[in-house]
């Protein structure tokens, strides 16, 4: 009896460690990961942790919002209140490092002292925080029509911490400033500005004149569709570099004056161009206006960097155009098209040293004399009536010269074709 109870403990332990060896080398089963530790993975397992890297489970979208995918989640602020608490809670910065916050809510009227503009800017200025300022979703109140946008030149705080600023996607034009408080003062640490939907950029709207309120850091600007820039518009803003305006069909007087971060500008729709409009940009070299045909007066005045031009379809050419004062010595390459256009005078006034000045035009082109298809020199003393010569000062009404004007014997035209 004893006997039998010994073979039948061992036939239990036998099945015992048969069970347990079976399961130990079964890969089904098996979570050792080889050295003794139990890793919890079962590689068939479809309760798999998402890596995030699976093409395959169409589970795992990106959201935008992995603190580990190097960007940062955009964060929509509803009210005055959450934009003050995130602000404070976030450490120092500078306006090379500012924070970005994307603005959900009606700014009313923007003048009015309650507006909720008005108290966005303070909650701005009490957190000492720079900040790039995504206004796009944001509408505008009733009194301003819901279209304009008035940032209030004669209110300051918090205007000094917005680095970036992209406009309501409302906004179709920029209120006009005054030559003594344009639209965007006290905007000082501004780099950027943007408006999608921005068709008109009113007079005075940016000025870098002043050092204390001025907008002397403005880098680039960037209106898609806006159509008409005004007087003065961007005068003074000596950090302009980038400027993005294919829609713009008509530039004011002054709009780019004194802009000397400019070195090259295309504004492929623009049909005329206001006086002195780029007058002191002295870093300006390479200008193409596919569609002008009108050049105010004074238009590149004081340009003596001024190396290329592109008009092909210009007709008339203002007074002084390309006079100076300067003592640059960069020769200028002319592009025009295949009809002369008509000459006001002295377009190369006050330049009291050598310079060369190419005209390109058509094979077929007709009007330029004494150019008949073969490149032609004009310099010196010769005073000869044509074309060339209205050029160098004399002016030129299609036929014969304008009245008035003074040939510059320091100028040398030479007229030939496009190669």
């Amino acid at each position: 009896m004893e006997l039998k109870k010994f073979f039948r403990i061992i036939a239990i332990f036998t099945i015992i460690f048969t069970v347990i060896f079976t399961a130990a080398c079964d890969p089904e089963t098996n979570t050792n990961n080889g050295n003794g530790i139990d890793n919890g993975i079962d590689p068939d397992d479809e309760t798999e942790p998402d890596d995030g890297t699976d093409p395959d489970d169409g589970t795992d979208p990106d959201d935008g919002t992995d603190p580990d995918d190097g960007t940062e989640p955009e964060i929509n602020f509803t009210s005055i209140e959450d934009v003050s608490s995130y602000l404070a809670s976030i450490p120092a910065n500078t306006s090379s490092t500012p924070v970005d916050i994307s603005i959900v809510f009606n700014l009313g009227t923007m003048t009015d002292a309650d507006s909720n503009w008005k108290k966005l800017l303070g909650a701005i200025n009490t957190s000492g925080k720079y900040v790039n300022l995504d206004l796009s979703d944001c509408t505008i109140g009733a009194a301003m029509n819901g279209v304009s946008f008035n940032p209030d030149s004669g209110f300051a705080d918090g205007k000094n911490r917005i680095v970036s600023i992209i406009l309501p996607a409302a906004a179709t034009t920029i209120y006009a400033g005054t030559v003594t408080n344009n639209t965007f003062k006290n905007f000082t640490n501004l780099k950027s500005i943007s408006g999608e939907n921005v068709l008109t950029i009113s007079d005075y709207a940016f000025n870098g004149s002043s050092s204390t309120t001025g907008n002397k850091s403005l880098q680039n600007i960037n209106f898609p569709k806006a159509t008409s820039i005004g007087d003065n518009v961007f005068a003074d803003c000596s950090s302009l570099q980038n400027v993005s305006l294919p829609k713009v069909v008509s530039i004011g007087m002054r709009a780019f004056s004194s802009c000397t971060g400019l070195h090259n500008i295309n504004l492929p729709e623009v049909t005329s161009i206001g006086q002195n409009a780029f007058n002191g940009c002295i870093n300006l070299q390479e200008v193409s206006f596919p569609q002008a045909t009108s050049i105010g007066n004074g238009a590149f005045s004081d340009c003596d960097g001024l190396q290329t031009v592109n008009l092909p379809k210009v007709t008339s050419i203002g007074r002084l155009v390309f006079s100076s004062w300067e003592t640059g010595t960069a020769d200028l390459v002319i592009i025009m098209g295949p009809n002369a256009p008509t000459l006001d005078t002295d377009i190369f006034q006050h330049i009291a040293y050598a310079k060369t000045v190419t005209v390109k035009v058509p094979v077929s082109a007709s009007g330029y004399t004494p150019f008949t298809g073969s490149s032609v020199t004009v310099s010196g003393t010769d005073t000869a009536e044509n074309w060339a010569n209205g050029l160098r000062g004399k002016g030129w009404t299609g036929s014969a010269f304008d009245s008035g004007g003074t040939n510059n014997q320091n100028i040398t035209i030479i007229i030939q074709t496009i190669e």
